[in-house]
């Protein structure tokens, strides 16, 4: 018979500030990025490990600034903006 320690929690994340949804947010996690470019989260990590996706690392995770995913999106946009 083995020991278990005690049982961990994960703490919840922190609510968005009043006002601000989690769509009006600035900086995006690689899933929130991929939800908004209506594709899979591997995608975003593919373009993310090739370079292609303009994205800074908080701790361990990618985020995308929502202004950058923009204007990435406009510049492989047919006949651009």
């Amino acid at each position: 018979m083995t020991k278990k320690g005690p049982e961990r929690t994960r703490s919840p994340k922190p609510e968005p500030k009043p006002g601000v949804g989690r769509d009006d947010r600035e900086l995006m996690t690689a899933s929130e990025a991929a939800d908004y470019l209506n594709c899979h989260y591997s995608t975003v990590y593919r373009l993310i490990h090739k370079g292609g996706l303009p994205v800074l690392k908080l701790g361990g995770d990618w985020r995308v600034r929502r202004d950058d995913l923009e204007k990435w999106i406009a510049e492989r946009t047919k006949g651009g903006r």
